[in-house]
């Protein structure tokens, strides 16, 4: 059983209560488990203020989708391309900049 750890993107200026949308495509290997977590980044305090500040952010939701498109061959006729989608929501009271990563497990 193999692991790996991958940055997908990185995502600013979320705002509280929002959710962003995004995909990774060619997900490979296509029968690994991912888990995707959003990292809250320092960059998020960029106004002075107290000393003590929070930021929170969250990854409520993470599926898969699997794409078929037909390739003229008689070895193999179709072609597959896994894609990981995740929303990464800002659940904190202050906007927030995150690095997406995923864990892979295949």
């Amino acid at each position: 059983m193999a692991s790996s750890l991958v940055k997908l993107t990185t995502i600013n200026n979320i705002q509280p209560g929002q959710s962003v949308t995004r995909s990774w495509n060619n997900a490979t290997p296509g029968k690994a488990v991912w888990n995707v977590q959003a990292v809250p980044l320092e960059s998020s305090f960029t106004t002075a203020g107290t000393a003590q500040q929070s930021v929170e952010a969250e990854v409520t939701r993470v599926w898969r989708k699997l794409n078929r498109t037909w390739k003229q061959s008689d070895v193999q006729p179709f072609v597959y391309e896994h894609e990981v989608w995740y929303v990464v929501t800002n659940v904190g009271a202050k906007e927030v900049d995150v690095d997406v990563y995923a864990s892979i497990i295949s």
